[in-house]
């Protein structure tokens, strides 16, 4: 089943290519004698769009979200990561999809995880920005600690490097020393 569906991987990527007919006669047949051969092959044949609907019906189903639904309808990250789930699946059609459902699982965690961290990661440079703008020094010492943690703990995920994270710190604490 697997080697079924890689050869209908390539008759797709062989269809969208100019002057390769022979080369498309080719893999059907191989499609084809592989088929008569493995009757009972199970052949996993995703598109994009069906494991994006997948992914996205499965982060609907997460309590978390349904939380978020419940209290004020349809939270901005809500509605950002789904968005960015479609321009992602339909940007970079892969080659090669997964076949085995922890595949298939690994494939939803790690898109909800770079959204989650795109997010934080754009929030945190939105409050730098802040107290960078401010020019009431209670208002800078206000969001500084807020700040020093969220920076702590992209540091602490790898997003960002702990150097950055501790020179990002050293240069907005003495910034608001000098408001």
């Amino acid at each position: 089943g697997r080697k079924i569906t890689q050869l209908q991987q390539e008759l797709e990527a062989l269809m969208t290519k100019k002057n390769s007919k022979r080369a498309i006669v080719k893999k059907t047949k191989q499609i084809e004698d592989l088929k008569e051969r493995n009757k009972g092959a199970k052949i996993y044949n995703f598109s994009n769009t069906e494991i994006m609907t997948r992914t996205l019906e499965y982060m609907i189903k997460q309590p978390e979200y349904i939380a978020e639904k419940a209290k004020k309808g349809f939270s901005v990250m809500q509605a950002q990561m789904e968005t960015q789930l479609e321009r992602s699946f339909y940007q970079n059609p892969t080659k090669d999809m997964a076949n085995h459902k922890s595949a298939l699982k690994r494939i939803r965690q790690t898109a909800k995880r770079t959204l989650r961290n795109k997010y934080q990661h754009k929030t945190t440079r939105n409050v730098i920005k802040e107290i960078r703008n401010a020019t009431n020094k209670k208002e800078a010492e206000k969001l500084l600690p807020t700040v020093s943690s969220m920076l702590d703990k992209l540091a602490k995920k790898n997003i960002i490097h702990k150097n950055k994270a501790a020179n990002l710190k050293s240069s907005l604490t003495k910034h608001v020393a000098s408001l």
